[in-house]
Formats: structure tokens, C-alpha cells, sequence
């Protein structure tokens, strides 16, 4: 049960760590929460609970915002684990993954 609950509290750390990525990443662009709503067919309040991690991003949601600041979703991902603070080993092997991801994403951007 213990390690069931360290993986939750490291999943809920990356995805709060984020959504907090994309708030700054919104306000490094000079775009509005009102301007991102609009532009996903979301209302202002539907932003701003994602950028508090008050609800949770889907994928396609969160591959849709970083098409809006015009980021690499991958690069996201690896900044939010990097600058993680939990065990380095646990932030090794979810940095893998996301290689892997990165190595998908390329595999089917080419067929």
C-alpha cells in the first residue's frame, strides 16, 4: 500500500508541476486565460483549473495547449521531471518513458 501511495503522490507531483508549466508557458506567450479558452472552446474558468491542477489534463488537452504556446509537448514533460524533487532513480526511468513517447510521436509524425 505504501508504494501505491508513493506513486500516486509522484503522479500528482508531475502533473501539479505541469500545469503549473503551462500557466507560465500562457503568460510567456502574452496570451490571456480568456484567449486560450476561446481558442479550445473552453470557458476562463476551465483554464484556470488546469493551471492549478484542480482538474486533471487529458492528453489530447494538454498536446492542444502546447500547440497554442508553440512548445514541444515532450520538452513539457521533461522539464516538469527534471526539475523534479523526488528520488533521481524515479525520475530516470519516467524520463525514459517519455523518450520512448518522444520516439512514437516522431514514428508517427513520419508515416
Amino acid at each position: 500500500m505504501k508504494n501505491k501511495n508513493i506513486k500516486k503522490d509522484f503522479n500528482a507531483n508531475i502533473s501539479l508541476k505541469v500545469s503549473l508549466k503551462l500557466k507560465a508557458l500562457r503568460k510567456l506567450s502574452d496570451l490571456t486565460q480568456k484567449d486560450v479558452a476561446n481558442a479550445l472552446d473552453l470557458t476562463p474558468q476551465q483554464i484556470a483549473c488546469y493551471e492549478v491542477g484542480q482538474t486533471q489534463l487529458t492528453l489530447e488537452r494538454f498536446f492542444e495547449m502546447c500547440n497554442i504556446y508553440k512548445i514541444n509537448p515532450i520538452t513539457v514533460l521533461k522539464n516538469a521531471v527534471e526539475n523534479d524533487t523526488f528520488e533521481n532513480n524515479k525520475n530516470d526511468i519516467l524520463l525514459e518513458q517519455i523518450e520512448e513517447l518522444e520516439q512514437v510521436v516522431k514514428n508517427m509524425k513520419n508515416k
